[in-house]
């Protein structure tokens, strides 16, 4: 029987095959041998594994998750990985680092979730026309899931359009919680073991957390929010679509990392701690002015009755989404507020919306 399927998806977490490897779990007994067919494997290293399991089970306690995220299966297991199926781990590896020695067979699990549709980052043009692709709603699809993870103090941390499945009626879910993580108490050991490579081409990492990992690396200041406003390629479309200059967006980023005062003291965990909630809302900004680029090459986007409608909302939102000093950022809940106050996902955001307002009027934290 063949031990697991093609791989579909690889990346430093590892990798995802379907179907999943047969597996054991910690008693010895077989799993996954006979309900693989609609099922997705994803082999990771046992912490990433137990923070997406650990984060699946947050998201479960709302009623309306589904709507939203894939969510993982909350047991790991050990994958059968065997000569039979090298040639599927040899793919998998292809994107690991030579130094990393860490992702070895002996040292991973597999996880499973529901097979949720392609990853957005598989449609082309011709995909994302009006006719097959309704961008009001994923505007509010998108909008609405990192407004639950917020409200639920999770920041997803990587959000792009590989982590973003488009099933067969055009519905969006998230998945891929491996950098994730909850928002209580976070340490420089949270920090730690989020991504911490510099390397400003990233639009779903936010602006500051590139120059603070560049500041970490000995870069100056000026140098990384230069590098930062110059490679990352949505501050393109900032410039071209929401007509805000390069300079305002690096004069922006100098203005926080001077006035903030945990910034300026390079106390990142206590910056993490306050700003977090703009890290999803700037990468789900990025989605979504990246792909209204597209839509706006379309005259059936242009010439539509929503457009006329919802268009100046919408720029309204992603501009706000999208600056780059994260204390006048607006994160999920806010821009949800803005473009849909009657959405089922705001009942419980009062005192959300209070306290964020209470920490705006700080303006020098």
């Amino acid at each position: 029987m063949q031990t697991g399927g093609r791989v579909i998806g690889e990346g430093r977490y590892g990798c995802a095959v379907i179907p999943p490897f047969l597996c054991k779990d910690e008693q010895g007994k077989d799993r996954y041998a006979a309900d693989r067919k609609d099922k997705v494997g994803k082999l990771a290293l046992k912490s990433q594994a137990s923070n997406e399991i650990l984060i699946s089970n947050v998201l479960r306690k709302v009623p309306i998750h589904k709507q939203y995220f894939i969510l993982n299966d909350p047991v790991a297991c050990v994958p059968l990985i065997n000569d039979a199926s090298i040639d599927d781990w040899d793919s998998c590896m292809a994107s690991k680092q030579k130094d990393d020695t860490e992702f070895k067979k002996e040292n991973i699990v597999q996880i499973t979730s529901p097979f949720g549709g392609k990853a957005m980052n598989s449609l082309q043009n011709i995909d994302l026309r009006p006719a097959y692709f309704n961008y009001f709603k994923f505007f509010n699809q998108l909008i609405e899931a990192g407004a639950i993870m917020t409200l639920n103090q999770i920041c997803h941390y990587d959000l792009h359009k590989p982590n973003i499945l488009i099933d067969k009626q055009g519905v969006a879910r998230i998945i891929d919680f491996g950098m994730s993580f909850t928002t209580q108490n976070i340490t420089n050991q949270t920090l730690s073991q989020r991504w911490k490579y510099y390397d400003p081409i990233y639009d779903n990492e936010p602006p500051e957390v590139t120059v603070m990992t560049g500041l970490g690396k000995n870069i100056p200041l000026k140098d990384c929010i230069e590098q930062t406003v110059k490679i990352k390629p949505v501050y393109k479309n900032i410039q071209m679509i929401l007509l805000v200059p390069n300079q305002d967006s690096k004069d922006e980023l100098h203005t926080f990392f001077k006035k903030s005062i945990s910034a300026s003291q390079r106390n990142w965990p206590k910056t993490w701690s306050h700003f977090w909630p703009g890290f999803d809302s700037w990468a789900i900004g990025a989605i979504l002015l990246n792909l209204l680029k597209i839509q706006l090459t379309f005259p059936e986007f242009t010439n539509s009755e929503l457009w006329i409608k919802k268009g100046n909302l919408i720029y309204k939102i992603l501009k706000q989404m999208l600056v780059s000093n994260p204390f006048y950022r607006i994160d999920c809940v806010e821009s949800l507020l803005l473009w849909n106050p009657e959405s089922v996902v705001l009942k419980d955001s009062a005192s959300w919306l209070y306290e964020k307002q209470k920490q705006k009027n700080l303006i020098s934290t």
